[in-house]
């Protein structure tokens, strides 16, 4: 009985070993998992900050294509509206050349007229003083 209750004692203690064994590998790998655990979270906070930064190199790039092409289009409708505003320029240019000429012309017409004006004037002064002499 004696030998029995030594036996179970070694076989206790020995299970006491195992368990104790077990307990600190269960706490090793809980440590491991909780470190897996984190290194995933500061994984996943990484990737989310990167496709963040993919989608606004992204967007940037469309926005660079656009504007590429706005100036091109810009470029294009320039070199079109570039005759039509010289020739819209000529005409006015043509319209302000005439309108100086008539105004030269009606100045001349009007120091002319008044020429005539102070002469016929003049003409009527000594009619008036004629009349009056006789």
């Amino acid at each position: 009985m004696i030998d029995e209750k030594r036996r179970l004692e070694a076989r206790i203690a020995t299970h006491e070993e195992e368990l104790e064994e077990e307990q600190s590998n269960s706490e090793v790998l809980l440590d491991h998992s909780r470190k897996a655990q984190l290194q995933i979270e500061q994984l996943t906070t990484e990737l989310a900050n990167e496709k963040s930064n993919s989608q606004k190199n992204e967007n940037g790039r469309a926005l660079l294509c656009q504007n590429k092409e706005l100036k091109a289009k810009l470029a294009e409708i320039e070199t079109e509206q570039r005759p039509k505003v010289k020739a819209t320029i000529a005409t006015l240019e043509a319209k302000i050349a005439n309108v100086d000429e008539q105004l030269e012309n009606e100045g001349k017409e009007r120091l002319l007229q008044q020429k005539a004006n102070r002469k016929m004037d003049k003409k009527v002064k000594e009619q008036i003083l004629k009349d009056q002499d006789i």
